[in-house]
């Protein structure tokens, strides 16, 4: 699927990036990753009604909202001895999921409860449509040109270290 691809990369590029700025460690990426898919947990309920019939989506529906998302994430941080830590992480693949889902122009119209509870408004701003493969296209593009640098980096000073 490559709205799973996109989200799942753009958090990945992100992390690459704060590592290169921030020095954070790499051993959290498949964290963040993960954060970039909890919003679409929603979508469980989807295999739930095609083995069980049971339709259940109006209740996972604010999942997909920031409220919805943070909660689950809380949960799943729990489980973690450095609970702070990975909520922080989990959060920032959440915000990159939501900003990605916020530029989309879904057919329904509004896909994310956004302000959920406080609102039940809808919002999206449209710009890209969602049958669109560029976005996930792009982000593919910039994780091998970040795969690349990075390697062609090691390989830099590898080869300087040994001289």
């Amino acid at each position: 699927m490559p709205d799973w691809l996109a989200h799942v990369l753009a958090a990945a590029i992100l992390w690459k990036l704060l590592i290169h700025k921030f020095n954070f460690d790499s051993k959290f990426i498949p964290i963040i990753m993960v954060g970039a898919l909890i919003p679409d947990a929603e979508k469980m309920g989807l295999l739930l009604y095609v083995l069980a019939e049971i339709d259940i989506g109006y209740f996972l529906k604010p999942l997909h909202s920031i409220f919805g998302s943070i909660l689950l994430a809380g949960i799943i941080s729990l489980f973690f001895y450095d609970s702070k830590r990975i909520m922080t992480i989990l959060c920032l693949g959440i915000g990159t999921h939501l900003s990605l889902d916020l530029l989309m122009s879904h057919i329904t119209g509004g896909e994310i409860l956004l302000l959920f509870p406080f609102s039940f408004n809808m919002y999206q701003l449209n710009l890209i449509q969602t049958d669109n493969y560029f976005p996930a296209l792009i982000t593919v593009l910039l994780a091998f040109l970040i795969i690349i640098y990075e390697r062609i980096s090691r390989h830099n000073k590898d080869t300087s270290g040994s001289s």
